[in-house]
């Protein structure tokens, strides 16, 4: 494990020397039509076998979006679930997977940078500064093959952006609802050809529930540039300090008051750490050869006084990534081909410590878990003709697990496990306006470090479970997208699949379910002219058991039917209507996989509104907002659980009501 640390941090240190723009380099290009994230590499979307969606810099501006889950529900028509009124905090999923780790299946970027804990805690999206995103792109589905690990339900990438060629800053500050307050500023520009992006940003609030505040403060500083004609490098690092409080779930108290708390004193703080950098090198038109790398440090704390026994973590986790990757744009047979090659390799190491009080001197358990990853991949893209191609690839990976923990019943074990993808996707391009695409692919998810070890006390006996296997599964899916005009976009996609082992909590340990099945439709249409801008989402989706004791019953919190619809209206050259309307189907609570449970959540619609007025201010681009989410106060739930302990132990996580916020941002 050590050596491989050396030869990570080794590299990385080559990396900076030299630099690098690496995969996701911002090219100036038709942010609607080009992609980085479904092939790995700079695509035309036409070229993709997919129907990627792509929320733009200017998306997210005219939306005023504080947080990346609040731009994908709203953008991309994501499904998001919380325990709190917290944004940092939110929990993907993508295409119906549900269960206890939704996240666990969805694969989250920063400029190909994985965020995903190595153990079942939801990424924390307030390390992603969004006043510095270019673009955010969501290849829904499996992609197994160029990502590993996680890619099940889907991968979502942020991309930042490089710096501006004309020195430029943008600052903003906003107010609403339960004391939410929001101040960022970035600034952009060249020095000498050396691009920079500086950004910091303040959040905070009281949230919805009583013992639901959070506070977040970020920073962030990305260099990049062209050290020649052939060879580019970029280096960017982080740092975000966060606070926030636990209020718990709430049983048959909320009939009585949606806003309480259970957990008088539940709280974490969190530090996270971020470097990335990297090198391209273009030799030749037909060779380009990347190299990026990164490294994260998390430390934090939780207090979990209300436990059933009070506990108080300590956990620090380190990250360490290396991918080099090679392009050849060689013709094969004559015919037009790009192959890349690949390699990903990963360690991630957590130390946790678990007391029994809250200053931290009486230990109860020490655990030490290290994580190793190496996988190899190719994919090739082969143009059969100028309107059809082909496209394939495969992955291996190996994952091994170590684990020492010194607890109530100490254990030191290893585990290993060796998993393989393919893909392969057929797309015709029958006119300039018409794309038709199909493919099969399989996929699969390594357990979280704490699905396969048990290691927190509680409920469950601690132990290592080697029984535990990774989720597979294969994927097919086919669909079409047309573009009649400049102004208009329609997508539509089918899907299936399959899946075996899907991971969830169990009576006594995490364990393997039954065969699964996750098929659906999703749609998509974008118009937009003078007058208005209309954009909007619908999906479909058929969960459910295919085997075992709940064969045929929906698998629970996963929404039938999602349609997000948003309405921009001009109504003069300076002031704007945004509206968005979301509609959720009704769901069973999460642990009723028998699907009897009488928490069922009925479906609900909410609508927000935002008034943006533009100031006549030269020299400055000034504007002012001011809008309402959920306008007709309807009450739903950010998730329900029912794990069968009786009716008064369903546990509900409400969702604000009607909240107002105002602000304004400036750009010069």
């Amino acid at each position: 494990m050590e050596m491989m640390k050396q030869w990570i941090l080794a590299a990385l240190c080559g990396c900076l020397l030299t630099g690098s723009r690496a995969e996701t380099t911002n090219t100036v290009f038709d942010a609607e039509r080009i992609v980085v994230t479904a092939t790995r590499s700079i695509s035309d979307v036409r070229d993709v076998p997919g129907n990627p969606s792509v929320i733009t810099a200017q998306d997210i501006a005219d939306g005023h979006c504080t947080s990346v889950p609040q731009a994908l529900e709203k953008k991309a028509g994501l499904f998001f679930r919380n325990y709190a009124d917290n944004p940092s905090q939110a929990a993907v999923d993508i295409r119906g997977f549900g269960g206890d780790n939704p996240h666990g299946k969805v694969l989250v970027l920063v400029n190909g940078r994985k965020l995903n804990r190595p153990d079942m805690a939801v990424i924390n999206w307030a390390q992603i500064p969004m006043q510095a995103v270019e673009r955010i792109e969501v290849v829904r589905g499996p992609n197994s093959v160029l990502y590993g690990d996680h890619a099940v339900g889907g991968v979502i990438n942020i991309i930042t952006r490089d710096g501006s060629a004309i020195p430029q800053t943008s600052l903003q500050a906003s107010a609403g609802s339960y004391a939410a307050y929001d101040q960022n500023g970035v600034t952009s520009g060249k020095l000498d050809g050396l691009g920079y992006v500086a950004t910091a940003g303040h959040q905070s609030g009281d949230g919805y529930r009583d013992r639901s505040a959070y506070d977040t403060s970020s920073a962030s500083l990305r260099l990049s540039g062209d050290i020649n004609e052939n060879l580019s490098a970029y280096a960017e690092a982080s740092v975000v300090k966060e606070h926030h409080e636990l209020p718990g779930a709430l049983t048959n108290l909320v009939q009585q008051n949606r806003r309480q708390s259970t957990k008088p004193a539940d709280e974490a703080n969190e530090t996270y750490y971020t470097f990335n950098t990297g090198i391209e090198a273009v030799p030749t038109d037909e060779l380009i050869f990347n190299l990026d790398g990164g490294i994260s440090k998390k430390d934090l704390q939780a207090d979990m006084a209300s436990y059933w026994t009070p506990s108080y973590y300590d956990y620090k986790i380190d990250s360490y990534t290396l991918s080099p990757k090679l392009t050849l744009l060689y013709p094969l047979a004559g015919l037009d081909n790009e192959l890349i090659v690949g390699s990903d390799l990963a360690l991630e190491s957590l130390s946790i410590q678990k007391y029994t009080n809250s200053v931290r001197t009486l230990l109860a358990s020490d655990t030490k878990v290290t994580k190793e990853t190496v996988g190899g991949y190719f994919a090739d893209t082969l143009h059969l003709t100028d309107h059809l191609l082909l496209s394939a690839g495969a992955r291996l990976e190996q994952n091994k697990v170590g684990v020492k923990y010194d607890g109530t019943t100490p254990y030191d074990d290893t585990i290993r496990q060796t998993e393989k993808a393919w893909q392969t996707a057929l797309t015709l391009l029958p006119t300039d306006t018409v794309k038709l695409f199909a493919g099969a692919s399989s996929t699969y998810r390594y357990p979280f470090v704490d699905e396969q070890a048990i290691y927190s006390g509680g409920y469950w006996p601690d132990v290592f479970n080697k029984d535990l296997k990774p989720e597979t599964g294969i994927n097919y899916e086919t669909g079409v997208e047309v573009t009649p005009a400049t102004n208009w976009v329609l997508q539509a996609t089918i899907f299936h699949t399959d899946m075996k082992n899907e991971i969830a909590a169990g009576a006594v340990s995490n364990e393997n379910l039954d065969e699964t099945t996750h098929r659906g439709v999703e749609l998509h249409a974008g118009y937009k002219n003078e007058i208005f801008a209309l954009d909007g989402f619908y999906t479909w989706l058929q969960s459910e058991f295919t085997a075992g004791a709940n064969k045929g019953n929906k698998i629970p919190w996963v929404p039938q039917n999602k349609l997000d619809v948003n309405l921009a209206l001009f109504l003069t050259e300076a002031l704007t209507l945004n509206t968005h309307m979301s509609y959720v189907g009704g769901m069973y609570p999460l642990g009723d996989n028998g699907n009897s449970s009488a928490a069922k959540q009925p479906d609900y619609t909410i609508v927000d509104l935002l008034l943006e007025y533009t100031l006549p201010i030269k020299k400055f681009e000034t504007k002012v907002f001011a809008g309402a989410d959920n306008v007709f106060a309807t009450e739903y739930n950010f998730l329900v659980t029912d794990y069968g302990w009786g009716s008064d132990y369903y546990g509900y996580y409400p969702a604000p009501e009607r909240t107002y916020k105002a602000g304004l941002s400036v750009k010069f």
